[in-house]
């Protein structure tokens, strides 16, 4: 008898942790309260919005799912011109099991740890943001960061979740990035592979080239130099989507740049160009040896 009760919790407990599981799925994971915080107001991330009329009106849109990234949750606005890019806060606190295991002595010291961890995450994801507001507002496309609670944006914002789900939100309670819509750097290249536009496809990966130089010249490395997922195009000019990457190193000198980063782009992006557009393989490879044999010799 006993036996058999302990088979049917186990299978409760399963079926409940399958059914959280699928829903996780459905749902990404979704929900006001995994992108809600309770930050005391912090000066370092206030930022003056020249832009508040132009976001008021942009808030005034409704918005529907676009995907999740790995730092927020993006929604495309009703005219299909912004993205809303909400922080997922969820990632940065501790569980309900971490915090379960704070009562065992034997656990305090990692729990410490993990703690530490997930707010320097969130400290630099934010300090990332505030360069791409300030230092790369053109190139991410920005037009507002909103960092610290307010009052002065409208109180009443609708956006429908992945299931098509609405919600209605405050956004002055919650922490957000609105950048303007691009087309994807995947479908540039293969809108020219169609077209047989081999000329055009080379001009924008040189373009995404020079922007990852450019972005060193100011002084800045960049977490996950993915120049096809990261990035888009608006207006044929090339656009990083991804705000929360860029960060400065004192170790990380031109050295580091020209050979180690250029080796991460490499990495990323030949074997898509292989797979994808294997006439722009050996162009990209080509541009970026350049870089780096440029590098080289002149500090021979």
């Amino acid at each position: 008898m006993k036996k058999n009760k302990l088979i049917l919790i186990s299978c409760v407990i399963l079926s409940m942790a399958c059914i959280e599981r699928g829903y996780y799925k459905l749902t990404d994971g979704f929900s006001s309260k995994s992108i809600s915080s309770d930050f005391a107001f912090q000066e370092e991330w206030q930022t003056d919005n020249d832009n508040q009329e132009i976001l008021n009106d942009i808030l005034s849109n409704s918005f529907r799912y676009l995907a999740k990234g790995s730092q927020s949750y993006a929604f495309v606005s009703e005219d299909n011109k912004y993205v809303l890019k909400f922080f997922r806060h969820n990632r940065w606190r501790l569980s309900p099991v971490s915090k379960g295991l704070a009562k065992l002595f034997v656990f305090q010291k990692k729990l410490h740890a993990w703690e530490k961890k997930k707010s320097e995450v969130l400290q630099d994801t934010f300090a990332s943001c505030l360069v791409s507001f300030y230092t790369f507002f053109e190139e991410t496309a920005m037009i507002a960061l909103h960092l610290n609670n307010t009052e002065h944006l409208p109180h009443k914002l609708i956006l429908y979740d992945k299931l098509g789900r609405k919600h209605q939100i405050d956004p002055n309670q919650f922490t957000f990035a609105v950048q303007k819509k691009v087309e994807m750097t995947s479908d540039v290249l293969e809108k020219f592979r169609r077209n047989n536009q081999l000329s055009e496809a080379k001009n924008a990966i040189s373009a995404l080239i020079d922007f990852s130089t450019q972005r060193f010249e100011k002084g800045y490395l960049d977490k996950d130099p993915h120049l096809i997922r990261n990035f888009g195009f608006l207006d044929g000019k090339a656009i990083e989507i991804d705000i929360g990457g860029f960060y400065q190193d004192p170790k990380k000198d031109a050295y580091y740049f020209h050979h180690n980063e250029i080796e991460k782009i490499k990495h990323k992006l030949l074997p898509y160009l292989e797979k994808n557009f294997p006439e722009l393989s050996l162009f990209a490879l080509e541009k970026l040896n350049r870089i780096t044999a440029s590098f080289d010799n002149s500090n021979e």
